[in-house]
C-alpha cells in the first residue's frame, strides 16, 4: 500500500479494522492509511442522525467547548469576526461560535446538512464557493475522511484572510485497532509530525498544538 499522507510505497501491515478495512503504517512519516475508498453515499441522513443521537445535545456542546475557548484565546489577533466551520454536520459548532460573538457560516457535503442561508453544500470544499474570506476556520474530525486532503488544506488556506486562524482537529495513529480512529469512514490518520509539515509547507505558522492519546489539534495562522 502507498501511504496516503506522504506517498511512500511499501507501508507496514497493521491490522484489519471495521468492515474488513486493511490498515498499514508508513515507515517514513508514521501515518496510517486504509485501503477503503471514499464513498459519498455514506454521508446521508442516517449518518447525520447517528452523529446527532450518539450523545445528548448538551454533551456534544460540552465536547466543543475547548474548541470555542481556543478560538477565544486568539480572538484579539483577528481583524474581524467571520467564521466558517468545514464539516458543520448538525451545526452545533455554528451555534457555539455565534453565541461567542462570531458571524458564522458552515460547509458540508451532504444535502441533509443544509441549515439554511448560513450553510453551503457542495461535493468538495473550495474557497471560491464563498463570497468572502474568513478570519477563523474550523475543521474538526473531517480531514481524515477526505481523499483529496492536500488540496483541501490549500483551499482552507485560501478561504482565510491573511492572518486568519485555522483550527484543525483529527485522530492520530494509536497502538491498537479498538479505537474510533480505525473506522470505515476514515482514509488516513496523520502523524502529528506529518500534519505539521504539511501545514507549514503551504504557508501556515503553527501557534499551538494539543496532543492526547487518540487525537491532535493544531491552531495555525495564515502568513
Amino acid at each position: 500500500m502507498r501511504c496516503r499522507v506522504c506517498g511512500t510505497d511499501g507501508c507496514l501491515p497493521l491490522w484489519i479494522g471495521a468492515d474488513e478495512t486493511v490498515w498499514e503504517r508508513c515507515w517514513c512519516c508514521f501515518s496510517d492509511s486504509s485501503n477503503a475508498l471514499y464513498d459519498p453515499a455514506m454521508y446521508n441522513p442516517f449518518y447525520m442522525t447517528h452523529h446527532a443521537q450518539a450523545e445528548s445535545r448538551e454533551a456534544r456542546l460540552e465536547q466543543l467547548r475547548s474548541n470555542v475557548e481556543w478560538f477565544r484565546d486568539y480572538k484579539p489577533q483577528c481583524a474581524g469576526r467571520d467564521f466558517v466551520d468545514v464539516g458543520h454536520c448538525d451545526g452545533l459548532m455554528l451555534t457555539a461560535m455565534q453565541d461567542d460573538g462570531w458571524r458564522v457560516h458552515g460547509f458540508d457535503v451532504f444535502p441533509e446538512a443544509n441549515l439554511g442561508p448560513h450553510t453551503t453544500i457542495a461535493p468538495v470544499f473550495r474557497a471560491n464557493l464563498f463570497p468572502q474570506r474568513y478570519q477563523a476556520l474550523n475543521c474538526r474530525e473531517v480531514i481524515e475522511h477526505v481523499p483529496g486532503w492536500r488540496q483541501m488544506l490549500v483551499e482552507m488556506r485560501e478561504a482565510l484572510a491573511h492572518g486568519g486562524l485555522l483550527q484543525l482537529q483529527t485522530p492520530r495513529p494509536t497502538p491498537g485497532v479498538q479505537t474510533a480512529g480505525y473506522q470505515r469512514a476514515h482514509l488516513q490518520l496523520f502523524s502529528p509530525l506529518a500534519l505539521r509539515y504539511e501545514l507549514e509547507r503551504i504557508g501556515f505558522s503553527i501557534l499551538d498544538i494539543r496532543l492526547w492519546d487518540l487525537g491532535q489539534a493544531f491552531m495555525a495562522k495564515r502568513v
